[in-house]
């Protein structure tokens, strides 16, 4: 039907490989004081109860099989588990849609599904001999760090792993360093690249004054 700016319609959209959730800003022009739709099925093997986990930017609501079970309707970013909606997924697909509006600047969407307790689903296959592989450049690109998950590894090709997963990460500079996770799921590989800055550490005698841990020496190839 007509809008606005044009003809409204609906667009497919596919999520890009470890993306956590959907920057809208690129996919419509305007973009700003503008309000749009998403659409996504679930699908489940049997009846459960799970927590639908969300977040807006800016308000937002959710519908879960035609029920509005999410009403938020200020500004806020769309934070990983901002939300936590109990609901129940019937056996089969399920719709899904969301309103998001945007007033102005950022504009996106998360979702996610876990179980009724927040644990998500044990679907991390291995890779490499382990759950997870993080590597780490620093923005010189004189310094590169490679680690596994602490805790157990797999053992044989059937176990599976899940998050949330820790890493023990030791920087050998301060500054900006960019970061890529890489997981295994569906026999697919998924890459995640995402960046973080590294504060300077601290000297032994500032230890000593807070009663803090002492550094471990850093680890790193080059």
């Amino acid at each position: 039907y007509d809008g606005v700016n044009g003809k409204i319609r609906w667009q497919h959209f596919v999520l890009p490989q470890g993306s956590l959730g959907v920057d809208l800003k690129p996919l419509f022009s305007p973009n700003e004081q503008i309000t749009a739709y998403a659409a996504c099925w679930v699908d489940s093997p049997v009846e459960q109860q799970v927590q639908a986990r969300f977040g807006s930017n800016d308000a937002g609501k959710l519908w879960i099989n035609g029920v509005l079970v999410k009403d938020f309707d200020h500004e806020s970013w769309s934070m990983v588990d901002r939300d936590i909606i109990p609901v129940t997924l019937p056996k089969g697909r399920t719709p899904v849609l969301a309103k998001i509006t945007n007033g102005i600047g950022a504009w996106s969407l998360v979702l996610r599904f876990t179980d009724a307790l927040g644990n998500p689903v044990r679907d991390l296959e291995p890779i490499m001999g382990a759950y997870a592989h993080l590597a780490a450049f620093s923005a010189d690109g004189q310094h590169f760090i490679h680690t596994h998950p602490m805790g157990p590894e797999p053992q044989a090709q059937s176990d599976r792993g899940s998050s949330p997963l820790s890493f023990h990460v030791n920087a050998p500079v301060s500054g900006s360093v960019k970061f890529f996770l890489q997981v295994a799921r569906d026999g697919h590989t998924i890459t995640l690249p995402f960046g973080q800055i590294v504060a300077p550490a601290r000297t032994a005698s500032q230890h000593r004054v807070t009663g803090a841990p002492p550094l471990h020496t850093p680890s790193m190839a080059r």
